[in-house]
Order: structure tokens, then C-alpha cells, then sequence
């Protein structure tokens, strides 16, 4: 896919992980020719799932890497003050320069939303996606650092069993109106966009198709 890029969710950061993480790094260099970087968010045990990015260090710098607890929905700032609250992942900040002459720079953050489809986790996600606009580095809005953000990562647009039920389709129109008009949902053509228990990927495969990888400003 010739990517510069890419959000990582679902991370560990165990010293294995992290042997497992310089071989894949080996592994595309050889493949690609360019050196390969990565960062993973800093709260919570190495043993619990990470966001964060994978780049070629080539074509795009990465720096002022800074969590972002707002992103995870169970953080309340005062009340549940762990960025890993419920064991749930905060997103990652990072300011993002093309490396080529008068190339592009911007703001993203790598996101990993509650899964489930339980109200719960429906919930965890609403309040996610609203504070997106929000989203401060430093004490500053990234809205005011720069216009352009991507937000990338897992969006867990899942729907909810419990009544009255939701569709994945549903959730994602749901999201769609629940933007800031600064944002806008850029749905990629993928096949299906969930693997995880094979009794439901046939069920969650056509609703799961649009998906909702990426938000820009």
C-alpha cells in the first residue's frame, strides 16, 4: 500500500512486544528500503493494549507525543483520572512533518474506542467522539495548534444489543452527526473491517464495511 503512516491499536509493550516490534521494523526495512519508528502511549501497564504509530521515518517525522485521556469515553477528568480507566485506552497525539520540500505538517491522534455492544460501551464511544473538538496538547486545543487533523485508529462503530438496539450502520450515521462542522468522517473502500470471533464476523460484515477510520479537520 505504499503507506507512510499507520495507527496501531491493540499494542502491547512487554519487553517480548517490544522484541516482536524491532523485528517488524527489521522486516519492512528490508522490504522497503527506509528506516521504520514507532511510539505507543505511556499510561498503564506494558501489559495492557496500546495505541500509538508505526513510520517511515523517511518520508514523515514524528514528535510532541503527548497522551490524550479524553479519548478514552470512562475518563472523567476529577472523578476517573486514569487515562486507562476501565481499562479502556486513552489516544496519542503527534505532530506529523512530511519530510519532503514544502511538504505537509499536521496535528493526528491515534484512537482506540470502547468495544462492545453493550449501552456501556455505546456510551464510552459517544462521549469520545464529542470531545474531539476539545482535545487540548500542552493546555492548548489542537484545533488551534493546526486546522489540519486526522484522527486514526479503531472507531469500534459496533452498534448496541441492548434495547432499543442499534446497527452498525446506525452508529455511524449517529457519529456522522455528532462531528464538529470542523470535522468530517473520510470512509475508506475496505472489505470487511472486523475480525475477532468468527461466529460474529458474518453477522457485523456488510454494516462494518464502511467503517470509520479517519476524521480530518
Amino acid at each position: 500500500m505504499d503507506l507512510d503512516l499507520l495507527s496501531l491499536n491493540e499494542i502491547l509493550n512487554t519487553a517480548a512486544a517490544q522484541t516482536k516490534m524491532t523485528e517488524l521494523k527489521t522486516e519492512l526495512g528490508s522490504r522497503t528500503g527506509a528506516t521504520w519508528a514507532s511510539n505507543l502511549h505511556e499510561w498503564g501497564a506494558p501489559s495492557v493494549q496500546h495505541v500509538g504509530y508505526l513510520w517511515r521515518a523517511s518520508r514523515v517525522t514524528l514528535d510532541n507525543f503527548a497522551d490524550v485521556p479524553e479519548m478514552n469515553g470512562a475518563f472523567v477528568e476529577g472523578v476517573a483520572t486514569s487515562a486507562c480507566a476501565n481499562n479502556l485506552r486513552p489516544g496519542r497525539y503527534a505532530r506529523v512533518r512530511s519530510t519532503a520540500t514544502n511538504g505537509v505538517t499536521f496535528n493526528s491522534v491515534s484512537v482506540h474506542m470502547d468495544s462492545g455492544v453493550a449501552d456501556r460501551d455505546f456510551q464510552n464511544r459517544r462521549k469520545a467522539v464529542a470531545r474531539i473538538p476539545s482535545i487540548e496538547v500542552g493546555g492548548t486545543p489542537i484545533v488551534d495548534l493546526d486546522r489540519d487533523i486526522l484522527v486514526l485508529g479503531d472507531f469500534n462503530t459496533m452498534g448496541r444489543d441492548e434495547a432499543p438496539a442499534i446497527t452498525e450502520a446506525q452508529e455511524i450515521a449517529t457519529l456522522d452527526g455528532e462531528l464538529s462542522p470542523a470535522f468530517r468522517r473520510m470512509a475508506p473502500n475496505l472489505a470487511c473491517s472486523e475480525y475477532f470471533k468468527p461466529d460474529r464476523n458474518v453477522e457485523r460484515q456488510e454494516a462494518s464495511l464502511p467503517g470509520v477510520n479517519i476524521v480530518i479537520a
